[in-house]
């Protein structure tokens, strides 16, 4: 049987910390503690999974707790997901940048803190796995680009774009890319409507995701510590662990990043315009069709209307010919061509009443010709 998932939560207020417990008691092992000192003393000791961490508490705020933990080889890993009454763009990047997970805002309801519950722990799980996997996989990343600078890797990043017919795959080559410069990322691409996220380590963290989303559009690039936001229309690169401490390096990073974020960018205007063209291709398509099915249409009715003169020609003859040959008088055979040329006119009529129809279609096919030949 396995164990419990672990939550630590942290909240100088009793009776938010009893909502919680009441709403999570049930499929999770919980510990409380009432300040961030204890926290501090707790987590290393029992171990949680994730914690719970409200910002504003005496003494020593959720900031400063989660920057130490963080900070720390034994907790850094683990899952902190704030959770505060303070919802300012300017609260969720303190909070991001002394590198918590997710974000909370109070008052909560219980359906909200069980997913984002559900949520830290797919992320502290996905982790778990990939840490004895990481630092080969990096080592690997890095001995396969060993014989090929920067130059040449942005080179063939450039070229790599033009394979890419889905943004998720771009995503990805910028991710992989990023990584074989020994740095790892989250990138995240809004084209069409949709919005599209890759990252490095695997699980996305959704805090991280926010932010990006948040600031997209007000910033070119914003630094945070040691992460760095390149912002373009369509494409959003964040790059991890920046040498902060070395400036040459550093300003070299951010020019990789820059080409990378000009030809994503390139690209994904290229893809939008392809689809677009499939898409008027695809409607273009579906107008000859109907134009002409109306173009076999009017010829039809055309040659309809041809046959059944041709054939009332033909019974008013034969007609005649047989009542001469059966020696009727003319007295007789008169009302009957009468008969046949009034039911001749009556069929003509139809047709004829038809015209503005007719006139209505021939316009609806001119239409469909100007939009097919645009």
């Amino acid at each position: 049987m396995s164990r419990k998932g672990k939550i630590l939560i942290v909240d100088d207020e009793p009776f938010n910390c009893e909502i919680m417990q009441e709403i999570l008691d049930e499929n999770y092992e919980l510990k409380i503690v009432y300040n961030g000192q204890d926290c501090l003393d707790t987590a290393p000791q029992w171990m949680p999974d994730v914690i719970l961490l409200d910002i504003s508490m005496p003494g020593m705020s959720g900031y400063e707790v989660c920057k130490q933990l963080k900070g720390s080889v034994k907790t850094k890993d683990v899952q902190i997901t704030f959770v505060s009454a303070l919802d300012t763009l300017a609260d969720r990047l303190a909070g991001y940048e002394v590198g918590g997970d997710d974000y909370i805002t109070k008052p909560f309801n219980a359906q909200e803190l069980q997913k984002k519950v559900s949520v830290a722990f797919k992320n502290r799980i996905l982790h778990r796995q990939l840490e004895h996997t990481a630092d080969q996989a990096m080592k690997t990343a890095l001995s396969a680009m060993t014989s090929t600078n920067e130059i040449g890797m942005m080179l063939q990043f450039v070229s790599a774009t033009f394979n890419c017919h889905e943004y998720d795959c771009l995503a990805r080559l910028i991710v992989d890319t990023v990584a074989s410069l020994g740095y790892h990322s989250t990138v995240q691409i809004r084209a069409e409507g949709s919005e599209f996220n890759q990252c490095s380590e695997g699980a996305i963290n959704p805090l991280e995701v926010a932010v990006i989303k948040r600031i997209s559009h007000e910033d070119d690039h914003l630094d945070i510590g040691p992460r760095t936001i390149m912002n373009f229309e369509h494409v959003s690169i964040l790059v991890k662990g920046m040498p902060v401490n070395d400036e040459e390096e550093y300003a070299r990073i951010k020019e990789n990043m820059a080409v990378i974020a000009e030809a994503t960018e390139v690209r994904i205007k290229a893809i939008e315009a392809q689809n677009a063209l499939f898409s008027r291709v695809g409607l273009l398509e579906v107008l000859r069709h109907a134009q002409q099915a109306l173009s076999e249409l009017h010829d039809k009715r055309a040659e309809h209307k041809h046959k059944m003169l041709q054939l009332m020609q033909q019974l008013k003859k034969s007609l005649h010919s047989k009542l001469v040959a059966a020696n009727i008088s003319t007295f007789h055979i008169d009302p009957l061509t009468d008969l046949v040329n009034k039911a001749q006119k009556e069929t003509l009529a139809i047709f004829d009443g038809e015209e503005q129809a007719e006139t209505e279609v021939a316009h609806v096919m001119e239409e469909l010709k100007s939009v097919i030949n645009h």
